[in-house]
């Protein structure tokens, strides 16, 4: 039988009924994984340099017919800094590498997000799901008390394997949305209600840097699952996912 963490009131349930819960669960992290891909800045692999890489999460979206890598603004910049302080390093987005002078790159620094416009050819060759909004762009805010779904690549599961060869683990999963502002929502890590298998709970105090720029997805609209978001933020300290929302961001 799978060993699951959950309420009191899921425990009670018959084991398949719980089985069948597990599954849906996990196959709605699943989505948010295979939109979910890792972003690399690092000196080039000959340099064998792995104490100045760093690493990051984004995904590919398709927004009004176009095609867009996006992650934190957060993230562009500190490849940006680099560069300027005459660092030889590179972006890696998956098997995308993305230059620096990339042309028509949307910032909104304010809000933490960053639009990197891509060919249709890139975005197929990224190997990951493309996100979407199919309800228009841009999407509307998830209400407090709705659930998302996200997806990011923490450093702390991210695997040497040499110095030309990185694996990512995820996190992945299901919240609801603790508190939701103008242009940002929060997630509480509520422990006591998460329905989930032992392995895909993090404990407490995990650091999860690296799921900066993981897409995030509303479970708002019984009929699709749109991209909503990003994540900007953790708290391992208190627990808190922070997530910019792409409500009133009008790409050019």
């Amino acid at each position: 039988m799978t060993e699951f963490t959950g309420p009191p009131d899921f425990a009670a349930l018959p084991a398949d009924v719980r089985r069948t819960h597990l599954t849906e669960i996990g196959r709605t992290g699943d989505f948010a994984y295979d939109h979910a891909i890792p972003i690399v800045i690092a000196r080039p692999a000959h340099a064998g340099d792995r104490a100045s890489l760093r690493s990051a999460s984004g995904f590919v979206a398709q927004i009004k017919g176009r095609f867009f890598l996006g992650t934190a603004d957060h993230v562009w910049r500190a490849f940006l800094d680099r560069v300027a302080n005459s660092e030889d390093v590179i972006f890696q987005a998956g098997s995308l590498r993305i230059t620096p002078d990339r042309p028509n790159v949307y910032r909104d620094p304010d809000r933490d997000i960053v639009f990197i416009p891509i060919s249709e050819g890139e975005a197929r060759r990224s190997a990951r799901l493309v996100s979407s909004s199919p309800r228009g762009w841009p999407p509307p805010r998830p209400p407090e008390g709705s659930y998302v779904v996200f997806s990011g690549c923490p450093e702390v599961m991210r695997d040497h394997v040499n110095d030309s060869r990185l694996e990512f683990g995820s996190f992945s999963s299901i919240m609801r949305v603790t508190s939701a502002r103008d242009e940002h929502i929060v997630c509480q890590f509520e422990r006591e209600i998460w329905i989930s298998d032992y392995r895909k709970v993090p404990p407490p105090g995990m650091n999860l840097s690296g799921m900066s720029g993981g897409p995030v997805f509303s479970l708002a609209d019984s009929l699709s699952i749109p991209l909503i978001g990003l994540i900007y933020e953790f708290s391992a300290d208190l627990e808190l996912l922070y997530i910019r929302t792409f409500a009133n961001a009008h790409l050019p």
